[in-house]
């Protein structure tokens, strides 16, 4: 499905989205792995902000003795551990702020 456009619909009519907060988690044999929308915004900068406040929010959800978490300008990696210490899984996830006509799940 080639990705359009975003419109947000409001009361003052459409506001477009040019920018598109997406995430690809490794490896993509987890659930949630592979390509996602995380969020949409009008410019670069503000995704960027938002690319920022994503990684703060994860931070503060995924904590606790068995969590590592640790980030980057751009993404994020969680190891989870289990009580004795053992590696149970890990995830990695890169943020990227691509302009809307660019859908980074097609292979070219």
């Amino acid at each position: 499905m080639p990705l359009k456009r975003m419109v947000l619909m409001s009361r003052c009519g459409a506001i477009l989205f040019a920018w598109v907060l997406w995430s690809e988690v490794d490896p993509t044999n987890l659930p949630g792995g592979g390509w996602r929308i995380v969020d949409a915004s009008e410019t670069e900068e503000a995704c960027r902000a938002k690319a920022t406040r994503h990684i703060e929010f994860v931070r503060q959800t995924l904590s606790g003795p068995r969590i590592d978490f640790r980030s980057s300008d751009n993404g994020y990696g969680i190891v989870l551990r289990d009580e004795h210490g053992k590696v149970n899984s890990y995830a990695f996830t890169t943020l990227y702020c691509l302009p809307d006509t660019v859908d980074p799940q097609k292979k070219e």
